[in-house]
């Protein structure tokens, strides 16, 4: 049996799937597509804080981001300013998804 010195905890998450506030507030015409809601994503930073705080290693598994799925009517990077960066999704995603990332 190792001992308690070389024991090492970990916490693994999958599946997070963080996207863009579009994905959360949608016009009337569309429904909203994102998984992490803007609850979710509260529970989520709670968890973070609360739980991963006390082990060594967070792995997260896969799907962090939510870049894959979008309406096909929505430009995924679309931005406010006028010619928008090559990782404008990924920018809208840490925007809107602030509490969790800092979490």
């Amino acid at each position: 049996m190792a001992a308690k010195a070389d024991t090492i905890r970990r916490i693994f998450v999958s599946d997070i799937h963080m996207g863009d506030d579009r994905c959360r507030n949608q016009p009337s015409d569309l429904h909203p597509y994102g998984w992490l809601s803007e609850n979710r994503q509260k529970l989520f930073a709670k968890f973070v804080k609360t739980v991963c705080s006390d082990v060594d290693e967070v792995i997260i598994l896969g799907d962090l981001f939510d870049e894959w799925i979008c309406p096909a009517k929505l430009d995924p990077t679309a931005s406010p300013h006028p010619d928008p960066p090559e990782d404008q999704q990924f920018y809208n995603i840490s925007r809107d998804n602030a509490q969790a990332i800092e979490a």
